[in-house]
């Protein structure tokens, strides 16, 4: 989506502040798109992760988001993580 490109240019030039606002935004679309398509509304950011357990079991979308939201990793790892999980 437009928030992870904008988040890999962030990257780019060096603003790793901007590409964790931008990959948290990201993260946030793909959760709430996979529990729409689940027949699930989606509730508030914090509860995405517990939402998409319940539909899916341990799913790592839901660790992704965790972490992204707590400022677990960095931008770069999260990116990468993204990456191999083909989100």
């Amino acid at each position: 989506g437009q928030a992870l490109a904008r988040a890999r240019e962030m990257l780019e030039v060096g603003d790793e502040s901007a590409a964790d606002d931008l990959l948290l935004a990201a993260l946030t679309q793909l959760a709430r798109e996979r529990l729409i398509r689940s027949g699930v509304f989606p509730a508030s950011r914090p509860e995405l992760p517990d939402q998409l357990r319940e539909i899916a079991g341990n799913d790592p979308l839901a660790e992704l988001l965790e972490r992204a939201m707590q400022d677990e990793s960095s931008p770069e790892g999260l990116m990468c993580a993204m990456n191999v999980l083909q989100l």
